[in-house]
């Protein structure tokens, strides 16, 4: 329990609420980015295009690959570990009294 010493319940739902703000935001980066280049598609018709889609594609993945894990720290990983902080400072409160 000393670890939560330091870390309130507050800054874990803050934290929560800006991870999954930040998913959403790279999610519609993502979105962006493949529109953009399905647009482009249409008229930049030689090898080159094919190339650049080719190198293009893993850096846009890897947008979708962060949002992802974003969004599984806030939904999976914080969730219990906010749990156990509100209890630890609820404990704490009642020790005050």
């Amino acid at each position: 329990m000393d670890s939560f010493a330091h870390v309130s319940s507050k800054s874990l739902i803050d934290l929560q609420s800006n991870l999954r703000k930040l998913s959403e935001k790279l999610n519609e980066t993502y979105e962006t980015l493949k529109n953009n280049e399905a647009n482009l598609g249409e008229s930049w018709l030689d090898d080159k295009f094919s190339e650049f889609e080719d190198d293009f594609k893993s850096s846009r993945e890897l947008i979708s690959e962060l949002s992802e894990k974003y969004l599984n720290w806030a939904n999976n990983y914080l969730p219990p570990y906010i749990e156990l902080a509100l209890k630890y400072e609820a404990a704490k409160a009642g020790l005050g009294r």
